[in-house]
């Protein structure tokens, strides 16, 4: 239309803009004095009844909707045949116009996206999505108030808002919606509800933030690919996006519509807190810069952190699994933050009920800080309340609660894991932001069964490995798609068949890698999984490459996970890379130091690869000193008695290991043979031989006494038979001192051929 022309009595100033549906212009309102703008369609539609009835359908939903945010309807009129919208005329600039400069300050782009979520939780709250969000939809008035345009291609939302029909295509055959800010399940012609719409949003906040549109190719089809198939470069976002935004931009673009945030409220809130915490510490700056070198823990500092025992304030002893399951998920969750050192399980479960001041246990655990707290479960609901004690000041960093359903106790985890690593000032990589953001909801009953299965493994003891290989059935059996019970039947597996022994290894190691593998299709980032799979390659596979390539990805997964550098230390030790092996197990010892089990095993590629036995026994008489009697650490301090001809001592700690089993009577017989009581030592092999006709001795253990009195031909038999059977020591072949006298015979190098070990 052309300046000066009328419509009804609105007067035609100026076109402000066109689109594929209609035409845009500012008009004066002859009737009441005022500016307007005027929606019409264009001329070659404006008899089209399917877009007739679209520009109804507009004015219908924007009647609906009374929102500071979102441009007023004032009418739908009729003029000589033509219908034409009346609308609130906004003198604003688009937010195209304003990212066609560059991407905005952090704070800037947080206040209008607040603005927008604001305008879209108005919109859902009435069933309607807009389905067209985009920056040129988008306009910011001198006032900086947000105005959201163009509700022509929206749609209300089924009751219920269980999604809309298929979406509508154009007479061209296009989709509705803009190709860069449309969601996969539009490009799929998917039903769709509000979170087509959040996607949208998403896309809107990383372009003001980055500069850069999430997904733009620079044709259509290279665009709906790169939305379908890639991620946004999460690296183009600057350093001073917070960690919670970053959090929440993940969250909108998720691919799968179940994985992503549900509700834009959500993510108002978001927004809202970090833009208070921002203005709050913009007013104080000038106060904290006087009194913070006097009374302000240096936070910068916390690369450390040991998770305290959660105390149980249920009442009920019976729930002592639980709060013990939250405390190992928190150092689970913690410990994939690379910057961060994260004190294992087993070392603080020491402090349980401990009445130790908190600055002392942080002191004997070396780290920076110390977080403590409670669990209180009643019902469907769990309340977790923490405090982060920072070591050196005892100082209060930061306290909280945190309160969700049990079947959001994903999310909970993560909030509080996420909470902490903003307090000590780490920044988390995109890897790190996708391995601390939940994928799902999970059911209560399932993943009640799995934290009862942990607490009962972690017990370390036949019986409790058999109680909770029960519960991760039982959790598999209510969800089969629980990846962590999956990944937890599987260590019940490994440990029943190669350390307890109560299940034949070829039965246990391939149900239990089956178990990992399940974990793994299911959830990727499971480090117990790749931890399971690595121990499966190097012991039963004999796959060195394969073994190191999980242990890896276990440690790029959880740098923290202490078992993991413990298992690959192993690794590294039998392919006689002693250096390598000492630095990893030295690592896995600071991670947990107050494990037994961590600790006797610094002394195994000291006695292996380095020759250096009195410092082997050294760690040995550390580990008994945690664990008086702990039968691992005397079977290693009588492996490295025995190296330096001390035979006495070594048969006396191998002695000491008999109370606990008869699962290193072997080595006992070796001991005696080497000090000359040959009498008791063919004693003790035939006992062996006994017990091995019951499933309770390994072939290599018989093999071994026959080494020590010198019957190596007898000794190449059991070998061979322990290497058919997969027995757990034979990978230590090539390094373990006891196999000396067999290393100058030719049996020997194709025993290590068959290992996968030949030089």
């Amino acid at each position: 239309m052309e300046p000066g022309s009328k419509l009804g009595h609105f007067e035609i100033l100026e076109p402000l803009g066109a689109g594929g549906m209609g035409e845009v212009y500012r008009a004066h309102d002859t009737s009441l004095k005022r500016d307007v703008a005027i929606k019409l369609l264009r001329q070659d539609r404006a008899t089209d009844r399917a877009h007739l009835a679209r520009l109804e359908r507009e004015a219908h939903l924007l009647a609906a909707l009374n929102h500071p945010n979102i441009a007023t309807i004032h009418s739908l009129e009729e003029d000589a045949g033509t219908r034409f919208l009346v609308l609130e005329l906004v003198e604003a600039e688009g937010l195209d116009q304003r990212l066609s400069s560059g991407p905005l300050e952090v704070e800037a782009a947080l206040e209008i996206a607040r603005q927008i979520a604001e305008a879209l939780e108005a919109a859902h709250a009435k069933g309607i999505i807009h389905r067209d969000l985009k920056p040129s939809n988008v306009m910011v008035t001198d006032k900086e108030t947000v105005k959201v345009l163009d509700f022509g291609i929206a749609k209300p939302m089924e009751l219920g808002g269980h999604g809309l029909e298929t979406p509508d295509l154009t007479d061209t055959g296009a989709l509705v919606g803009t190709a860069a800010y449309m969601s996969p399940e539009q490009i799929r012609c998917k039903l769709l509800d509000q979170r087509s719409d959040i996607w949208s949003f998403g896309c809107l906040l990383y372009e003001m933030l980055s500069g850069k549109k999430a997904f733009g190719r620079e044709t259509m089809g290279d665009t709906f690919s790169a939305i379908l198939e890639y991620e946004p470069d999460w690296n183009e976002l600057p350093p001073q996006v917070p960690t919670a935004v970053r959090t929440l931009l993940l969250s909108t673009l998720q691919k799968d519509v179940e994985q992503r945030l549900s509700d834009i409220g959500d993510a108002r809130r978001d927004i809202e807190r970090e833009l208070s915490e921002a203005r709050e510490s913009t007013t104080s700056s000038g106060m904290r810069s006087v009194r913070a070198a006097e009374t302000d823990p240096d936070t910068d500092l916390i690369r450390s952190i040991a998770v305290l025992p959660l105390a149980n304030l249920s009442g009920d002893p019976d729930q002592e699994f639980f709060s013990d399951g939250m405390t190992e998920a928190l150092i689970t969750d913690l410990a994939k933050v690379h910057a961060l050192k994260v004190i294992s399980r087993t070392s603080v479960m020491r402090y349980k009920g401990s009445s130790k001041s908190l600055p002392e246990i942080a002191r004997e655990l070396g780290v920076d800080a110390v977080l403590e707290g409670s669990v209180l479960r009643a019902g469907d609901d769990v309340r977790i309340t923490a405090q982060l004690i920072h070591a050196a000041s005892d100082t209060h960093l930061w306290a909280d609660s945190y309160h969700r359903r049990l079947s959001d106790i994903l999310a909970l985890q993560s909030k509080v894991a996420r909470s902490i690593v903003a307090e000590v000032k780490v920044k988390l990589s995109l890897e790190e932001e996708v391995r601390l953001t939940p994928e799902r909801s999970i059911d209560p009953r399932a993943h009640d069964e799995y934290l009862r299965g942990r607490y009962h493994l972690n017990r370390i003891t036949v019986e409790g490995t058999e109680t909770a290989m029960g519960h991760f059935r039982k959790a598999i059996e209510i969800d089969p798609t629980h990846a962590a019970a999956h990944a937890g039947l599987a260590d019940a597996y490994l440990f029943l068949g190669t350390w307890f022994k109560t299940l034949p290894v070829d039965e246990a190691i391939p149900l239990g890698k089956a178990a990992a593998k399940n974990a793994l299709e299911l959830d990727q980032t499971l480090v117990e999984a790749h931890a399971s799979l690595g121990y499966v390659a190097m012991n039963y596979d004999w796959d060195w490459r394969a073994a190191e390539r999980e242990y890896q990805l276990a440690i790029e997964v959880s740098p923290s996970y202490s078992i993991v550098h413990m298992y690959y230390s192993w690794c590294l030790a039998a392919q006689s890379r002693g250096e390598e092996a000492l630095s990893e197990i030295q690592l896995a010892h600071r991670l947990d130091p107050l494990s037994a089990w961590v600790g006797t095993c610094v002394a195994a590629p000291l006695y292996w690869t380095t020759d250096r036995y009195d410092e082997a026994i050294e760690a040995c008489g550390r580990a008994l000193e945690l664990a008086p009697g702990f039968p691992l650490a005397n079977w290693m301090l009588g492996q490295s008695f025995a190296a330096k001809e001390m035979y006495g001592e070594a048969v006396e700690a191998f002695r000491a290991t008999l109370p606990f089993g008869k699962e290193y009577l072997g080595w006992l017989g070796y001991a005696l043979a080497l000090s000359g009581d040959t009498t008791q030592a063919a004693v003790i092999l035939e006992e062996l031989k006994e017990l091995r006709r019951h499933g309770q001795a390994s072939a290599d253990d018989i093999a071994r006494v026959h080494i020590a009195l010198g019957q190596l031909d007898r000794a190449f038999e059991w070998l061979d038979k322990a290497l058919d059977e997969r027995a757990l020591y034979v990978v230590y072949l090539k390094v373990d001192p006891s196999y000396e006298p067999l290393r100058s015979d030719e049996r020997y190098r194709s025993l290590l051929e068959r290992i996968g070990l030949s030089d």
